[in-house]
């Protein structure tokens, strides 16, 4: 069962039943019975209770899966109720009009308390509260109402329209609204005071709220209202110059720590006890109300039966000489809502050579060659991994266009037919920061690199930072605050050629931000386990996401879960797919998702490579792990070699390769303007003769512009150290910079508030800064407070702190072999090599092979390395790289001593989009 608080209405709700208002109404997903439908939904703290249409209860906790129908007694007249209520405390009070009882049960053990016989009962419109754990109720239309107790109802002067308070604490008396004003009624002996009004009308009233130790009553009318409380008395309440309309509906909406007042019909929202007006309130559309009404009405049934997934066509367009990457499943589908991917056995070949899978099998690949010109198509299918052989899908057809150089089209959104991607819809605590996907769903109709160019805050709080390769991060400014809003953003999505698109995107804050988790699939190899991290799976919520189970059906062997680090690692022991359910929590609400994974023979294990996208600043270089983006199932011992650059027109680029792993770029374009650089082909390889464990990649260079001189965004942090031990602190890691600018350094004079005897230090003011902090006892939790810049001229941004928990000593056994610090791998001396550099530059004047030169000196070749270190000694930053002659590949047996090299490091590579 999953509950919220949004417009549409409990799913079972028959379609007569009026959607839901916005916002704040609750719908549960998950009630399964026999009833034809659910009538009404309240809730109290964590618990939830539902009334169906035949009158029965059915109670539940909004953290816990499912919902049990409560039992009303063993009585041969079944108990049906017509209204119910819960209190603060748990307790459930419902009122039958057929038996003129009142029953009352208590949620945590569904134990039945008693059943009241209510003295000369009212008809079936009655409303129902409880004061602490005395119920009271109101028959409007006759004025009447009843205390728990009392032997007979009282009589009032109130109006039809009055409304009683809501459920809440004890207290010695009711408090009731109608359009004149508020009554106060006493538990005790019934009498009745006039607490405010009496006379004239104020409009249509709220169920008054009690919220601590303070009343709040409301009342709304088309042109004005009216917010009362008992610090404050009344205070006028703001229609920013415009009507409300006829028949309002007022509410009040809590969460137990805050108030707000809702307009439930057309949306507007007033802050408690201010009486402020939400501005974005009033932007509620008629339309969108109908639109979810209509949706509503139409809700896809959920399918049990296990059913085949569904290939659509798609078409891509291509350039020739390129390797690119084709999104086929985004307009795939299935009705089990299962994680599909590509049959790899299904996929055919075609003109411009055979596709390839990769990521899992969820995406293709297709190395385009030179002088392909034209059309041509292949088939593929998918697969739902719930069948060997079974459960697979009809061929779709995938057609390739060749587009000349000289036309570029601006890159789309969900830019393939029928395709299903929903455009992101993030949401944050006050104070809080939300890391999101942007480019999964982006398609170019030509098929160039594609890269986040920019993003703005155009209105509402907030701070905005996005990464080329297309992580955005947003943080709103204010931990205090308490009124949901939404800021409204701008992003600008580039091709390597520079055509540009824009979007806008809203980013909602609200206390208590839903959390989201993927489902996604990963390859592993029979009886070797592999780590699943969570990390760019799950995001939103309101605090640090843990992982609170993982499970695989019915056999739960093989995984092991590390919950404060947000992975876990599974072990396959047979070929096949398995299914594995995983839960998160953020100590306030869970998600669940799945995560496919697809066990393969070593033997049947292969490599693949997609194509990936490196991005450098002017005058600054990058370094690509290249070998981290290889999907290598059977974990070989990969080497990078022959490193083949190709400039664009009037380009110049520069490549090394480092260590037989990564390769560092640099380079501009022939006008300096932003734009594509050139191509970096490279041969991935076991170091062995063996053809299939060799494959070719391809990296595009981008030239970005400088990075803005905006103070970055840092998150806070969490460690876990023994007492007396050591830990580092990758402080920068969950931190971004402007447009994807390089951290420079943690900034000097970071503070820091340990237990006595404790130290910190930082461990390096580059792009690997991590604080050092040692911790000698275990009395209290110590914190470590720092800032950050990305540039020698940037604002710093606000401070940080990183939360480190003691944990008891870890006895220590003998150490035998290899020394290391605790926690640490034993460490590794090597000898440094000479690691080529190959300098490409391409001349628009030439009218000759541009590529007729000095061949590049290969690297050593090493068989079977069981290390790989860096033999490059790190840069020396502030002047220019020497050039190569125009048109020229020139190999030097070392880096020269003076070459730039203030640029970033990227562990993981960007892949081609």
């Amino acid at each position: 069962m999953r509950c919220g608080r949004s417009p549409p209405r409990p799913p079972e709700s028959p379609a007569s039943t009026p959607p839901l208002p916005r916002p704040g109404r609750w719908w549960c997903r998950g009630l399964r019975h026999d009833s034809p439908g659910t009538r009404s939904v309240v809730t109290s703290g964590a618990s939830v209770a539902y009334l169906t249409e035949a009158g029965e209860i059915f109670v539940g906790q909004l953290s816990r899966p499912g919902a049990a129908r409560l039992d009303t007694g063993d009585d041969d007249e079944q108990f049906a109720a017509d209204t119910i209520t819960l209190g603060p405390a748990g307790i459930l009070a419902a009122f039958s009009a057929d038996t003129g009882q009142i029953l009352r049960a208590e949620l945590a053990t569904g134990r039945v308390l008693g059943v009241d016989e209510v003295p000369d009962p009212p008809g079936d419109g009655a409303s129902l509260t409880l004061v602490g754990q005395t119920w009271v109720m109101l028959d409007a239309d006759s004025g009447r109402l009843w205390i728990q107790g009392r032997a007979a109802p009282l009589e009032t002067s109130l109006l039809p329209d009055a409304r009683l308070a809501a459920s809440g604490d004890d207290d010695d008396e009711v408090f009731i609204a109608d359009s004149q004003g508020l009554v106060a009624v006493a538990l005790s002996d019934g009498a009745q005071r006039q607490v405010t009004g009496g006379f004239e009308v104020r409009g249509v009233p709220a169920a008054p709220h009690t919220l601590g130790d303070e009343v709040f009553a409301a009342w709304l009318a088309p042109t004005g209202g009216t917010l009362w409380s008992e610090a404050s008395g009344d205070t006028p309440l703001d229609y920013a110059g415009t009507d409300l309309g006829s028949d309002p509906l007022p509410e009040f909406f809590g969460n137990g720590r805050r108030l707000i007042l809702n307009e439930t019909q057309s949306g507007w929202v007033w802050t408690v006890p201010a009486g402020d007006l939400v501005p974005s309130s009033q932007s509620w559309q008629i339309d969108d109300q109908v639109a979810a009404a209509e949706s509503d009405d139409a809700v896809a049934p959920e399918v049990l039966e296990p059913k085949p997934p569904v290939a659509e066509n798609d078409a891509f367009g291509v350039r020739a000489g390129r390797a690119i990457t084709l999104p086929v499943l985004l307009n795939d589908h299935d009705p089990n809502d299962d994680v599909l991917s590509v049959v790899p056995a299904s996929v055919s070949a075609s003109a411009f050579g055979a596709p390839v899978t990769t990521d899992a099998d969820q995406v293709l690949t297709v190395d385009v060659p030179e002088d392909a010109s034209g059309s041509t198509s292949f088939q593929y299918r998918v697969t739902d991994g719930t069948a060997v052989d079974g459960l697979t899908s009809e061929p779709a057809t995938v057609t390739l266009t060749v587009v000349p150089e000289t036309e570029n089209s601006a890159p789309q959104w969900c830019g393939t037919e029928r395709c299903l991607a929903g455009w992101p819809e993030p949401m944050t605590a006050p104070g809080g920061t939300v890391r999101f996907p942007i480019l999964d769903a982006f398609v170019d109709p030509d098929g160039d690199a594609l890269y986040v160019a920019d993003a703005t805050v155009d209105a509402g709080p907030g701070t905005v930072t996005v990464d080329p390769a297309g992580v955005l991060t947003y943080q709103h400014p204010d931990a205090n605050a308490e009124v949901a809003v939404t800021a409204s953003l701008t992003v600008t999505v580039s091709d390597s050629k520079g055509a540009q698109t824009s979007r806008a995107l809203t980013v909602s804050v609200a206390p208590a931000p839903r959390l989201e988790a993927d489902s996604f699939a990963v390859t592993a190899i029979v009886g070797r386990a592999v780590t699943v991290d969570l990390h760019d799976r799950v995001r939103g919520g309101s605090g640090s996401p843990t992982l609170s189970a993982v499970t695989a059906g019915d056999d739960d062997s093989g995984i092991a879960v590390n919950a404060s680090a947000l992975s876990f690692a599974y072990t396959a022991q047979a070929p096949g797919s398995t299914v594995l359910q995983y839960t998160v929590r953020d100590g306030d609400t869970e998600q669940t998702a799945t995560v496919r994974v697809t066990a393969l023979a070593r033997e049947d294990a292969e490599l693949s490579a997609p194509p990936l996208v490196a991005f450098v600043r002017p005058n600054e270089d990058t370094t690509v792990d290249v070998l981290s983006a290889v999907s290598n199932p059977a974990n070989l011992v990969l080497l990078l070699s022959d490193v083949r650059p190709q400039a664009a027109e009037g380009a110049s680029l520069s490549v090394d390769p480092v260590a037989q792993s990564t390769i560092r770029a640099s380079g501009t374009t022939a006008d300096g303007v932003p734009g594509e650089i050139g191509v970096v082909r490279y041969t991935i390889s076991d170091g062995t003769d063996d053809p299939s464990a060799a494959i070719t990649g391809q990296l595009t260079v981008i030239l970005l512009p400088a990075a803005a001189a905006d103070p970055p965004i840092a998150v806070a942090d969490t460690a876990t150290v023994r007492v007396g031990g050591q830990v580092d602190i990758p402080v920068l890691a969950n931190d971004s910079a402007p447009t994807g600018g390089c951290w420079r350094s943690i900034r000097r004079g970071w503070s820091t508030r340990l237990t006595r005897g404790s130290r910190s230090r930082p461990a390096a003011p580059c792009a690997t800064s991590r604080p050092t902090a040692r911790v000698p006892t275990a009395s209290r939790t110590p914190r470590i407070g720092w800032a950050t810049r990305n540039s020698p001229t940037a604002r710093g941004s606000p401070s940080r702190s990183s939360a480190m928990t003691p944990t008891p000593p870890r006895r220590r056994s003998p150490s035998r072999g290899a020394r290391s610090a605790a926690g640490r791998p034993p460490s590794v001396s090597t000898r440094s090599e000479s690691i080529p550099m190959v300098t490409a530059s391409r001349s628009m004047r030439s009218s000759t092979n541009p590529w007729e030169a000095t061949a590049p000196r290969p690297a050593p070749r090493v068989s079977r390395p069981t290390a790989r270190t860096s033999s490059i000694p790190p840069h020396r930053p502030g002047a220019g790289r020497p050039r190569s002659p125009t048109g020229s590949a020139t190999a030097v047996g070392q880096r020269p001593p003076h070459s730039l090299s203030s640029g970033c490091a990227m562990p993981s590579p960007t892949r081609d989009r």
